[in-house]
């Protein structure tokens, strides 16, 4: 990649600063993938609620079925195999249930290969009926639409090694756009600035996000008037920038707060294949600071990986990645795998006490109770990134009001054989149905021989575990040593760090 030389650099790295700040505690965590995460419930619905959990049994004779171990797709993906064989109709259904996005039959689906099959594993995508949409790291990724009753017909092919749901996103902010001048500004002394005429002018600023929805009613108020849009959505024409979230929109108000004659750039994307195709557009566009308030956790967080080579390629040709280093700080447990009583379930912290649930709570015992119609992700990733062959799988439970007992209600079980293409890595999603009650998940060792250091992570960031640990918390591409990467502070002197960042 051709290295370019940034005009006004001093004014380039005054906006950068200026960037730097604005996004510090202007962010907090919420979900966008398909379907966006409806918001955090009322403060009522919130409340912690006395529950006896020792009492509370887990069902620990629920074995991971065999049957849903498969050495190519992921769990989510073998069921709708399974069910496609007696009706694509049905397996159809599942697929939305599962949360998974569908179109004319199709799933939506990551498929690895290697560059020199990446032809081979597209015929055989297109041979069964299915739709390639993107193809990314180097030639070895492919974003493709799959029949639901083709799944297992285009494992089968030796060129292709793995298929998946979509790395999505998590959003990491709930804001909203809003007729208001930015917090930061004045903690930041930009007034002094705008005031003196650096106010932006000469400069490019993208912003890659999962929705600017509202954008176009503010510009020439609380945006520009001129503003460029694409987006990246397979499926999408790029009057839907205006659509699916409106955090994007409130990133874009901030920046435009600070850079007021800045030119800006969004970018709307769902996936990591969309990321690398709107970092390449916003190089041809000529931007000198890319802004990005997303985050994923299915890398192994130590600044290698897909993401980081992303932002690397960006910043060889000058241009400066500036990403937030997510609000997960309550919303993450990191620790060795530990089964003391020896039933199989990773042991959790509750009252000096090893318990298999860590549940969505305060800390200090009690549990939240969650309504129905709230989404909830959590993934947990392990280290064995290069064996991949201890096998950990991932249960939501759901506490049951009527027996006290834990149910599990969603699960992630994808096979770590050894294979190439597997990830030592697990992602629950599921909406919450029924009465308001408590939530939480277990980990279950399948097929390991030594005790693998755990990362867990609720995505969507609403409801923090009840064993909670701070280190390691940053999410992805935070972690890139070629981002400029920014946390959370309180906007009032003396400015410290905020409690979830």
């Amino acid at each position: 990649m051709t290295r370019r030389t940034v005009p006004a650099m001093h004014l380039v790295r005054w906006i950068s600063l200026l960037l730097l700040l604005a996004l510090v505690g202007s962010v907090l965590p919420i979900s966008a993938s398909s379907p966006p995460a409806s918001p955090p419930p009322p403060a009522l619905e919130l409340a912690a609620a006395n529950v006896d959990l020792l009492s509370a049994p887990v069902l620990l004779d629920e074995a991971t079925p065999s049957a849903l171990k498969h050495p190519k797709l992921d769990s989510a993906l073998v069921r709708l195999a399974q069910v496609a064989e007696e009706s694509p109709e049905r397996a159809v259904g599942l697929a939305a249930a599962q949360l998974l996005r569908v179109s004319e039959g199709r799933v939506q689906t990551q498929v690895t290969t290697s560059a020199d099959r990446l032809k081979r594993a597209v015929q055989a995508i297109t041979e069964a009926g299915g739709v390639v949409t993107k193809v990314g790291y180097q030639d070895t990724l492919i974003q493709a639409w799959l029949p639901v009753d083709a799944l297992e017909r285009v494992a089968a092919s030796p060129d292709v090694l793995s298929i998946r749901r979509p790395m999505e996103f998590a959003t990491l902010g709930e804001v909203n756009p809003s007729a208001l001048t930015s917090e930061g500004l004045w903690a930041m002394n930009a007034h002094v600035w705008h005031a003196a005429g650096y106010r932006g002018a000469g400069v490019k600023i993208g912003i890659i996000d999962g929705g600017f929805l509202g954008y176009s009613a503010l510009r020439g108020t609380e945006l520009p008037a001129a503003i460029t849009v694409k987006t990246f959505v397979d499926g999408e024409t790029d009057d839907k920038v205006d659509g699916s979230s409106p955090h994007g929109t409130a990133c874009a108000e901030i920046i435009h707060d600070i850079a007021p004659d800045a030119t800006l750039y969004l970018a709307k994307i769902n996936t990591d294949i969309d990321l690398e195709q709107a970092a390449n557009w916003l190089l041809a566009q000529g931007v000198d600071i890319v802004s990005v308030s997303l985050g994923w956790f299915h890398e192994a967080g130590d600044g290698t990986g897909y993401l980081s080579s992303i932002i690397a390629g960006v910043r060889s040709a000058g241009v400066l990645w500036v990403n937030a280093a997510g609000n997960e700080r309550e919303s993450h447990w990191r620790g060795l795998f530990t089964d003391t009583d020896g039933n199989g379930f990773q042991d959790f912290n509750l009252d000096g006490a090893p318990y298999p649930v860590n549940f969505f709570g305060p800390g200090d015992g009690r549990v939240y109770l969650i309504p129905a119609g709230t989404y909830l992700r959590v993934i947990a990733r392990w280290s064995d990134w290069e064996n991949v062959d201890q096998d950990l799988d991932l249960h939501m439970v759901r506490l049951n009001p009527s027996t006290n007992n834990w149910d599990f209600i969603a699960s992630s079980m994808a096979a770590q054989s050894g294979q190439y293409g597997q990830k030592p890595l697990e992602v629950v999603e599921t909406m919450t149905t029924g009465g308001s009650t408590a939530y939480g998940v277990v980990i279950q060792r399948y097929g390991t021989v030594r005790d693998v250091n755990i990362d867990l992570f609720i995505a969507n960031g609403s409801w923090p575990f009840h064993d909670t640990v701070h280190d390691h918390s940053l999410t992805l591409p935070g972690d890139s040593p070629y981002a400029l990467t920014v946390a959370a502070l309180d906007v009032d002197a003396p400015y410290l760090q905020e409690s979830y960042s």
